[in-house]
């Protein structure tokens, strides 16, 4: 039983993944520029940002904010919110389409099951007995 309970933890930490990581400004074409409440500063490199943040691409700049589980493009012209929930980016004159996501979240999730319960399977954590099986005569 406590097998089970161990492996249902480790599932749901790998499902929970995702959320934990942190939210950047990557810059790929100069300039950008970001706002966190102080007035915009020019970014040349990636840079973490935080939510409340204003993301904006000058002319002829590009990038995109890079949520954990998603991307949203920065386009000349426009001015993104970067919000508290991955995933989610609103621009100020539009609301943009859904993040681009390259692997599903739950796709994802369901490969790291399975290669859990692969490497439990491969180390026999479902047998009741650790040790040297008994030989039939």
């Amino acid at each position: 039983m406590h097998r089970l309970a161990a492996i249902g933890f480790t599932l749901g930490v790998l499902a929970s993944w995702p959320a934990w990581g942190t939210t950047y400004l990557r810059v790929e074409k100069n300039p950008m520029f970001f706002n966190d409440g102080k007035g915009f500063h020019q970014v040349t490199d990636t840079i973490e940002v935080s939510p409340g943040y204003k993301v904006m691409a000058g002319d002829g700049g590009h990038g995109s904010i890079a949520y954990p589980d998603c991307t949203a493009e920065v386009s000349p012209g426009s001015i993104i919110t970067v919000e508290d929930h991955p995933g989610a980016a609103i621009d100020a004159k539009t609301i943009l389409p859904a993040c681009k996501r390259a692997i599903p979240v739950y796709l994802i999730a369901a490969g790291a099951a399975g290669l859990a319960v692969g490497i439990c399977a491969a180390a026999e954590c479902f047998h009741e007995e650790h040790g040297p099986s008994p030989r039939s005569p």
